[in-house]
């Protein structure tokens, strides 16, 4: 009779410690959140994650970020299409009081 509540109880158990190991967008990541421009691209990031990206002339994509490790991945939610960024600067405040990131190496600036 344990092992037959074992083997219901099992399954869930996995479930419930591997679904908490996925990396959420998190409280640490809420910097991140708004509207971004650059010479080429925007990036629009939302506080669950949710993003749109665009490359002016080339495509625009909503879907989700994740930041972790000195980069921002972007997931295309209709897509297979995936965008990583470094992050070489994060969010800062310039001496004329904008808001701005370096992402590969290019400025960002939050509007």
């Amino acid at each position: 009779m344990k092992t037959s509540k074992l083997k219901w109880v099992l399954p869930f158990l996995f479930l419930f410690i591997f679904s908490g190991c996925d990396d959420e967008f998190g409280v640490d990541d809420w910097a991140y959140v708004g509207y971004w421009s650059s010479e080429k691209y925007v990036l629009e990031i939302w506080e669950d994650g949710d993003a749109y990206l665009t490359k002016f002339g080339r495509y625009d994509y909503p879907g989700w970020v994740k930041i972790k490790d000195r980069k921002i991945v972007f997931h295309a939610f209709d897509d297979d299409f995936i965008k990583r960024l470094t992050i070489n600067q994060e969010p800062s405040v310039d001496e004329f009081g904008f808001v701005y990131m370096v992402l590969d190496r290019k400025r960002f600036t939050k509007h």
